[in-house]
């Protein structure tokens, strides 16, 4: 290159369209060289800031799911299967890891245990009688003031029935 663009000071006519010409050569090159190599740069630029982006949002998927695997740990000490089998399997969606994996295999089988055991038919109940943990008993029921009311009497000072 150097001596394409030095111009000799004893060159002729000819010898300047042949020097320029190869220079124009020369540059033409230059210009599709640059431009292969812009695009490759440009190409592994892009790649590589895609491969940073995606560990990044992994690290931060990685935080995440650890979180959840926590809370999971908490709710299963808490005996809450179904919120921990909820966690665990949000964690493993945002970073797999095989401790979550083995502690949602852990819980999934304990948990189908405990449905089997819940499909044991119960005691039956005479009727009438309610029966369940949401069912009162109206005989212990107390008014606003602690004193015992009786609630099937009808017998509301003030008030009348609507006829």
């Amino acid at each position: 290159m150097s001596e394409l663009s030095v111009r000799p000071p004893d060159e002729t006519p000819e010898q300047r369209r042949q020097r320029k010409c190869e220079l124009k050569e020369y540059r033409k090159e230059r210009r599709l060289e640059k431009k292969a190599n812009k695009e490759a740069f440009k190409s592994e630029n892009i790649r590589l800031h895609k491969e940073l982006v995606s560990d990044e949002s992994m690290d931060g998927n990685r935080d995440e799911s650890e979180k959840c695997i926590q809370l999971a740990k908490i709710f299963a000490a808490n005996s809450e299967t179904q919120k921990a089998i909820k966690y665990l399997i949000k964690a493993q969606r945002l970073y797999p890891s095989q401790v979550a994996n083995d502690l949602l295999e852990k819980l999934q089988n304990e948990d189908s245990g405990e449905r089997v055991d819940e499909t044991d038919p119960q005691p039956e109940s005479t009727p009438g009688e309610p029966s369940g943990p949401r069912s009162r008993s109206r005989s212990n029921s107390f008014g606003r003031n602690g004193d015992k009311s009786n609630l099937n009497s009808n017998s509301n000072a003030g008030y009348s029935q609507p006829t």
